[in-house]
């Protein structure tokens, strides 16, 4: 696992871009999360003639977490819901 200087942590994965993403959603749903949505830049990339290796996310989190803790602190909410890059190096 690295961080980088963005602040993100970054954990390498030994298997596909498909495969990784597959098994996160698996671990979210068994974990009773909400997966809000998952985008995948690279098909939206070859929708406007332009190529990407292949790269997703993952918007996901706990509505009830989420709302108490933005009831604390609302502005907590431009972090929220979460997100997970998903990407292949070339």
């Amino acid at each position: 696992m690295v961080t980088d200087p963005t602040g993100l942590v970054i954990k390498p994965s030994p298997y596909s871009v498909e495969e990784t993403e597959r098994r996160f959603l698996q671990v979210l749903e068994s974990k009773g999360l909400t997966i809000f949505a998952t985008l995948d830049h690279a098909q939206n990339a070859t929708n406007v003639d332009l190529q990407l290796s292949p790269t997703r996310v993952v918007i996901f989190g706990n509505p009830k977490v989420g709302t108490l803790l933005m009831q604390c602190q609302q502005s907590i909410g431009i972090d929220l819901p979460l997100k997970l890059l998903i990407w292949q190096d070339e």
